[in-house]
């Protein structure tokens, strides 16, 4: 064998039977995800609370300018294809600027 070759052909094949079965993940049981909402403190509920608010506002957000590309368009004077190709090529993080 070349230099720099430290495996058998066997060791190979052993490797190469036992891989597919080492790579199987485990199989837990799954909770009620009742009971998983149950367990959460205070904080985390807070937590849970400021994300969905925000993720709220980002679709209002995100909605409201989509509603308003006539009024856009004119502000900036372009047409209304260059803004909605602005929001489809930035996503929800519309930028102006680069129109």
């Amino acid at each position: 064998m070349g230099a720099g070759w430290f495996y058998t052909s066997k060791q190979i094949g052993r490797y190469l039977l036992t891989r597919p079965t080492s790579l199987k993940p485990p199989r837990t049981k799954l909770r009620n995800p009742i009971a998983v909402v149950r367990e959460l403190d205070r904080h985390q509920w807070l937590m849970f609370l400021v994300g969905f608010l925000g993720w709220t506002w980002d679709a209002f957000d995100f909605f409201t300018v989509s509603l308003t590309i006539t009024e856009i368009a004119q502000d900036f004077g372009v047409s209304n294809s260059d803004v909605s190709w602005v929001i489809n090529a930035t996503g929800p993080d519309l930028k102006l600027a680069d129109l």
